[in-house]
């Protein structure tokens, strides 16, 4: 498997690398997954993972990119700068059907919105595979990302 992060691309460097063939979405979907897993025990950023979206995600938009030629490609990438580049949403309740938000709070429970926001639609738009949610204080109240729904640091 490919070190994404050894390489030290920026998001766009990832998705013109993605968008030009030189690996797939697959491959740093995976990466991005696996190095979630490896370090999130320790340091508890990230708060929900929805590790079969994700896949269906990069699958889906390699086969995309499988049907297109290098002009469709470049347009693609002019359109969608971000095209395929994992990322995750601030646990602070921003809109996505998918993707439960406890807003940092154990009061709150898990919120699941009816509809995508402007925010969440503007992000998949510029390109990003949304997959999970990273933790923030309890409902964004404090400078760290201590909440107490999440347990540990």
């Amino acid at each position: 498997m490919m070190d994404f992060a050894e390489q030290g691309l920026d998001a766009t460097a990832l998705a013109a690398g993605l968008v030009q063939g030189a690996y797939s979405c697959t491959a740093l979907m995976q990466d991005v997954l696996a190095r979630i897993a490896a370090r999130n025990p320790d340091i508890n950023a990230v708060c929900l993972v929805d590790a079969d979206h994700a896949a269906e995600q990069a699958e889906g938009n390699d086969r995309l990119l499988a049907g297109l030629d290098t002009a469709a490609r470049a347009a693609l990438l002019q359109a969608r700068p971000f095209f395929g580049v994992p990322s995750l949403l601030k646990d602070l309740g921003t809109a996505d059907p998918r993707l439960p938000s406890t807003m940092g709070s154990a009061y709150f429970g898990q919120v699941r919105c009816a509809q995508e926001g402007d925010l969440t639609a503007r992000y998949r738009q510029a390109g990003f595979s949304l997959i999970g949610r990273s933790t923030s204080s309890e409902l964004g109240l404090s400078p760290t990302s201590e909440g107490p729904s999440y347990g540990g640091p």
